[in-house]
């Protein structure tokens, strides 16, 4: 790795921009702030660095990078280069540490919002299954290989469940229906918790539904651990042909753990 000060004219920030290719979107607003700040001299070297890979590619400072070309001064900063495609995941200097939806937006994906949030649950769900709570957070560079493997499977739950509103966003019953299998009988729970239609009195699907229906609307939420557990149990009576009388979640109860069909 390279690492030195440069100086940063409007003209080289601009060919420097040409090498983003695969950055997280631009915020116009921040770029136009740190503008203002540029313009009004107010800028100063504080050690924050603009980052390039192995292939010179820019993946971290374009909105100082883009506020030189909007003030029309330059800068002096500290660049680095050469950095592996591992630490591309780890660091933004320019405003925080990248989400998972940066990451994958980086790493070229086009659903990149909505795969976060369900590789986020889907990682929550089984570290709580396994018994493994402290376990629940997913890192970047995980939720980046756990991408590369079930790419597909993700990209079907999305695109089998409606985004007509439901009670629970299409993200995050997405993700249910990964967990779930993708079975036939896991499409029909998904669509039947999301719709409520052609529910028998019995079903388990229509008393999760009431339950969540009742949370959504109180003032005071259920923590999430408990709606995650119920939803769970309600699939299991479904996928088991069980009639439960009623749904029920204590903190003292072991975390159940998900029937697979």
């Amino acid at each position: 790795m390279k690492h030195q000060l440069e100086t940063i004219t409007p003209q080289i920030a601009k060919s420097y921009l040409e090498t983003n290719i695969n950055n997280r979107p631009l915020d116009d607003h921040y770029a136009s702030r740190l503008a203002d700040v540029m313009k009004s001299g107010l800028w100063k070297i504080n050690g924050e660095v603009i980052r390039f890979d192995t292939l010179g590619r820019l993946f971290d400072g374009q909105h100082r990078l883009q506020a030189v070309i909007k003030s029309g001064v330059t800068i002096q900063t500290f660049v680095l280069r050469g950095l592996d495609s591992e630490s591309v995941h780890t660091v933004d200097g320019d405003r925080k540490l990248r989400s998972i939806s940066d990451v994958f937006h980086f790493e070229g994906q086009t659903n990149c919002r909505e795969f976060a949030r369900m590789v986020r649950k889907i990682w929550r769900i089984k570290a709580l299954c396994a018994g493994t709570p402290s376990k629940r957070f997913i890192t970047n560079s995980q939720a980046v290989d756990f991408l590369k493997v079930n790419e597909r499977g993700l990209l079907n739950a999305l695109n089998t469940v409606s985004k007509s509103p439901g009670i629970m966003t299409r993200e995050i019953l997405a993700a249910w229906l990964f967990l779930f299998g993708q079975t036939e009988k896991a499409v029909a729970f998904i669509i039947g918790l999301q719709s409520g239609r052609n529910l028998n009195d019995d079903s388990p699907i229509l008393l999760l539904r009431d339950y969540l229906i009742a949370d959504n609307n109180a003032s005071k939420k259920l923590p999430i651990d408990t709606r995650e557990a119920m939803t769970i149990k309600a699939w299991n009576a479904f996928a088991l042909g069980e009639v439960p009388k009623l749904l029920r979640y204590q903190k003292s109860e072991k975390f159940p753990t998900i029937y697979i069909a």
